[in-house]
């Protein structure tokens, strides 16, 4: 079986030299672009920092990436494409394996200049499949970048009332490194989490403290051990974008009580390239778009209070309470590309998910301007505590190709990487394929499935601000429980019927 893509080769000692172009490739998107330049930096990340379980990066490898973007590489040793010898099963005919539940921790602390911003964070999440299997990931994430804000307000005549506009634009990259471990039981599931868990906490406090405080929690807790080595790694850059416009009325009700009520505005886009390397020197790539948009009103009463902090002058200090509530709704696509330890592409697996939901906050601010008009007229502390109620809608579809005949899989690699419109998986799975040879390969030859999940998320955050300087401090839990689990049947007389999941859903 060969790398699946009919390009021309070039000798062994050759780079992947140029992509094709677009108006040929049929992919002209700014997210295409984002993705290759992100490419680009993981390949070098790869190459500069070596992992035990990462396979070698050689020309194979780069092979696969320029298979991906379309280019002309060399591939000596990828072997000759042909008919696959027929196996007992095939198993795209099986029922489809799922995400019965999943949880996550994460905290994340981020910095800002002026128009800068620099931030990191970590996560553990915690999946149960289907099999009873369950995988843990630890991640660790670096990001950066520059917002500009603007805003506009003014009196209405005749009335104690302030309107005010407030837009503002965001563009971030961010670098994250995660660490997968999968054991087949709960109970080691629960001794590696609170295993993972802790050593987070030391890392942390060992950061934080340049290497002081890491002692003194290991004194105090007797460790911690450091985790086994991971099953698998992952490497994935990001770059994303956001534009948010909100306005809000201001009026006095009473001599010293100020209320705001307002609305808001959003929408973002995102793009990602990430890989994963395995123990066995198989890997995964994968790319991923997005987009989202939200909206919501929020409520403020601001009264000038005492200051009852010990120790300082007894000023009026204006205090805030508010709220806020949006609705929110984010669409995101990921293909992975999956390849063994001699760089030959033996599946592919796409995800398309919507999310859809509400989100409450309810936050506080002490300001702490001090009736400045310079730069520090802003100045406050703040904090938050919020969650969400959202759903989210997964189709999948996993397709091996051990047992496609060659046209199959080239149809099916060139309708998802080629095309630039995605494949519609939720009508297919309802409605069949569509028109093409690809539509008919990925429906004929590929597991087909569908997952809702109820989700609740809780978070906290603090914030301050101080003239051109701040900062933010924010920890979340998340919880998904799966509530609809659907998939195609084996391919029978030219059609599929959906079935529920039993295997899932008990």
């Amino acid at each position: 079986m060969t790398v699946l893509s009919p390009l021309s080769r070039r000798s062994s000692d050759e780079r992947c030299r140029s992509l094709k172009s677009w108006s040929e490739r049929g992919i002209a998107s700014v997210e295409y672009m984002a993705t290759a330049l992100i490419a680009s930096a993981i390949i070098s990340v790869l190459v500069a920092v070596p992992v035990s379980s990462q396979p070698t990066v050689t020309k194979g490898f780069q092979d696969g990436i320029c298979n991906i973007f379309g280019g002309e590489c060399g591939g000596e040793g990828s072997g000759e494409g042909g008919e696959s010898a027929p196996e007992a099963q095939n198993p795209n005919d099986a029922v489809p394996a799922c995400t019965v539940s999943r949880a996550s921790q994460s905290g994340s602390i981020t910095g800002k200049a002026g128009v800068w911003e620099l931030g990191g964070g970590w996560a553990l999440q915690h999946d149960v499949n289907s099999e009873g299997k369950h995988t843990m990931t630890l991640t660790s994430a670096v990001e950066g970048g520059a917002g500009k804000g603007v805003d506009v307000g003014t009196e209405i005549k005749g009335t104690d009332a302030e309107a005010a506009l407030e837009a503002e634009a965001k563009i971030n990259i961010g670098f994250e490194q995660g660490d997968t471990w999968e054991v087949d039981n709960e109970a080691e599931a629960g001794d590696l989490e609170e295993q993972l868990r802790d050593w987070v906490y030391y890392n942390m406090a060992d950061d934080a403290t340049f290497g002081f405080g890491g002692r003194l929690f290991a004194g105090l807790t007797n460790g911690p051990t450091p985790p086994r080595d991971p099953d698998s790694k992952s490497y994935t850059g990001e770059i994303s974008g956001n534009a948010n416009v909100s306005g809000n009325l201001g009026f006095d009700i009473a001599e010293a009580l100020e209320t705001k009520i307002g609305g808001q505005f959003g929408s973002g886009f995102n793009g990602q390239f990430g890989v994963e390397t395995n123990q066995d020197g198989s890997y995964s790539i994968s790319l991923d778009t997005g987009y989202g948009r939200e909206f919501g009103a929020n409520a403020d009463v601001k009264a000038d209070m005492p200051n009852s902090l010990p120790g300082l002058p007894d000023d009026q200090t204006p205090k805030t309470v508010g709220g806020e509530a949006r609705n929110d709704l984010k669409r995101k696509q990921s293909i992975t590309y999956k390849f063994d330890e001699n760089h030959e592409l033996v599946g592919l697996k796409v995800r398309q998910a919507k999310t859809s939901g509400n989100k409450l906050k309810v936050n506080g601010k002490s300001d702490q301007s001090g009736g400045a008009t310079d730069s520090h007229e802003n100045d406050n502390f703040s904090f938050g505590l919020g969650g969400d109620a959202v759903t989210e809608e997964w189709y999948d579809m996993d397709m091996d190709f051990s047992q496609m005949t060659e046209e199959d899989r080239n149809a099916a690699f060139d309708r998802i990487t080629k095309n630039p419109k995605p494949v519609n998986l939720a009508d297919m799975m309802k409605n069949g394929p569509g028109e093409g040879k690809g539509e008919n390969a990925i429906y004929n030859n590929s597991q087909l499935s569908r997952n809702v999940y109820e989700v609740d998320k809780k978070l906290i955050g603090d914030s301050f601000d101080f003239g051109v300087i701040g900062g933010e401090a924010s920890g979340e839990e998340t919880g998904y429980r799966l509530v609809k689990s659907e998939y195609a049947e084996a391919i029978r007389e030219g059609k599929r019927n959906v079935q529920n999941n039993a295997d899932c859903l008990k």
